[in-house]
């Protein structure tokens, strides 16, 4: 970020410069997968990192707090409507909540998303992390409680969904590895 509007790409390959210029704020941004994602308080901008000129851009109702990349899809969190899941062409695709789930408390640290799980950091009840499903908002498996209050939470982005990995950190900022779900691997014998 150069200016308030105005980002910088720098290609380590290459060693290549471009400039994007923006006509509003930048309010936050991502940058992975293949993707930038940048928002301003009125705009959500898609640039592919193969072709900066024609990006995919939609308005949006409130300023966003944070943005989460995944490989096909990418999270947005906004205090008006909550956290909303968007394919890279800015198509929504579905809505996240559930019960005691405050957008305001919603940070990079207490959401992490991947192409099949969105885990949360439940605030109403910080030992539990939550997963849904980022396609269907619907529960993706069981909650995972812990012991002690969990401040972040991760997920891992290769392979599949049997296979998917959550790290977090707990407040005595210990590191714990688990799988995500309980389903054994369809291709491997019991």
């Amino acid at each position: 970020l150069e200016e308030a509007a105005k980002l910088s790409v720098h290609d380590v390959l290459t060693d290549g410069v471009d400039e994007i210029e923006l006509r509003d704020r930048v309010i936050e941004f991502a940058m992975g997968f293949g993707y930038l994602v940048v928002a301003t308080a009125a705009q959500c901008i898609v640039y592919s990192v193969t072709n900066w000129n024609t990006p995919h851009i939609f308005d949006l109702k409130e300023p966003v707090s944070t943005i989460k990349l995944a490989p096909r899809h990418f999270a947005m969190v906004d205090k008006l409507t909550g956290v909303q899941v968007y394919s890279y062409e800015g198509r929504a695709l579905s809505h996240l909540k559930f019960v005691g789930l405050r957008p305001e408390f919603v940070s990079d640290k207490t959401l992490a998303i991947s192409n099949d799980a969105a885990a949360f950091i439940d605030r109403s009840s910080p030992k539990l992390v939550r997963f849904l499903d980022p396609l269907s908002a619907k529960p993706a498996c069981k909650d995972f409680a812990h012991a002690l209050d969990i401040d972040e939470v991760h997920l891992s982005q290769m392979g599949h969904a049997y296979e998917r990995k959550f790290a977090f950190v707990d407040r005595n900022r210990d590191l714990y590895l688990s799988t995500v779900s309980d389903k054994p691997d369809p291709d491997k014998p019991d």
